[in-house]
């Protein structure tokens, strides 16, 4: 089973305003599995995620399951760039 684990929430953001906490594990997107092949395919996914779009995801915390819907919300500059070097990144681990 493949899964994400919430290292970090940034306060205000759609994540803090849906209500999904540090160490919450993502199981479902859209009530799906997750079957990323690699991080650079999970980056693809959420980069195509539109402001305004919604998304739930099964969330396991502690010992409930939950579903959390997250309205998505435009990258602030500082998160695009992270993106773009987090992309990097994961293309150099796939060679």
């Amino acid at each position: 089973m493949v899964w994400l684990f919430v290292r970090q929430i940034v306060p205000g953001g759609p994540a803090d305003r849906a209500g999904l906490k540090t160490q919450d594990v993502i199981t479902l997107i859209n009530g799906k599995r997750i079957s990323f092949i690699d991080e650079l395919a999970a980056l693809n996914f959420f980069s195509g995620i539109r402001p305004g779009q919604r998304v739930l995801l099964g969330v396991v915390r502690g010992r409930t399951v939950q579903t959390v819907t997250i309205v998505a919300a435009g990258a602030p500059p500082y998160m695009v760039e992270r993106r773009r070097i987090n992309e990097e990144v994961a293309k150099a681990q796939r060679h």
